[in-house]
């Protein structure tokens, strides 16, 4: 009976994976038909340490509530968003020390955090030290729909993770015709192109807000109705199902 295997986890995307993951993975790729994963960094990761043929198919990203109008955005403030857990791989705080070096002295550019973790009492005292608090704002745990809405608000979406298997709320702003910062944490390589966003290195504050900078200055140049509209047709459920249909089919003849 053929047998796939659809890997996301992000524990298998790890530089180095604890033994039991290796021993996961060892018992298991091998006995597969064809292993798919979600991104070509995962791939890469997998093929490296497991010596398998992967192949990528991207997540399905529920777009449902992120399929609103794009409307014309209010250009007197210039907002940035960031979504994820408030943990140490999110690097929230790099985030913060960009947005400081970037924009301590421009008090028309906001920063809004979605999102809750073990690291939000210092991420607090990060925005109290630099006096920001007027200006950027961690607004704890949201559902989809307040998500969206908050981005309607918002200019660009930014993430500082220092890895990322595939990146789900990326696509959601890109649905949303927000260009993005991200690092080069991986699943975003496969994505943010320069009609799109930017990309920078991890764990460079620098790099980071230098890309904050840039992002701000061009933003008119970003076509956001063809961000969102090409994002929304190539992620919708129906157009990755047809991917993994033909790669079933190829089992079934």
């Amino acid at each position: 009976i053929p047998l796939f295997h659809t890997e996301h986890y992000s524990g298998m995307n790890q530089a180095k994976l604890s033994d039991y993951y290796t021993k996961l993975g060892s018992e298991t790729y091998k006995k597969m038909t064809k292993v798919l994963v979600v991104s070509n960094h995962l791939r890469k990761n997998l093929e490296d340490k497991f010596g398998i043929e992967a192949t990528v198919v991207p997540n399905i990203v529920d777009l449902s509530a992120f399929n609103t109008e794009i409307k014309p955005k209010d250009m007197s403030q210039f907002n940035f968003i960031s979504v994820g857990r408030l943990d140490k791989n999110k690097r929230m705080d790099l985030l913060i020390n960009a947005f400081h070096q970037a924009f301590k002295d421009d008090p028309t550019v906001n920063l809004f955090i979605i999102g809750d973790g073990p690291e939000r009492e210092h991420l607090d005292q990060l925005i109290k030290n630099y006096k920001l608090s007027v200006r950027v704002h961690l607004l704890g745990q949201q559902d989809r729909v307040n998500i969206a809405k908050k981005m309607e608000e918002c200019h660009s979406f930014v993430l500082a993770s220092k890895s990322e298997t595939f990146g789900v709320v990326l696509i959601e702003a890109m649905a949303m015709g927000l260009p993005i910062v991200s690092t080069k944490s991986g699943g975003p390589k496969d994505f943010i192109s320069q009609e799109n966003g930017l990309l920078v290195e991890t764990d460079n504050i620098e790099a980071f807000s230098n890309a904050l900078l840039e992002v701000k200055k061009i933003y008119a140049n970003f076509n956001v109705n063809a961000i969102a509209n090409t994002t929304r047709n190539y992620y919708r459920p129906e157009h990755i199902a047809i991917a993994f249909i033909k790669l079933y089919k190829t089992q079934l003849n």
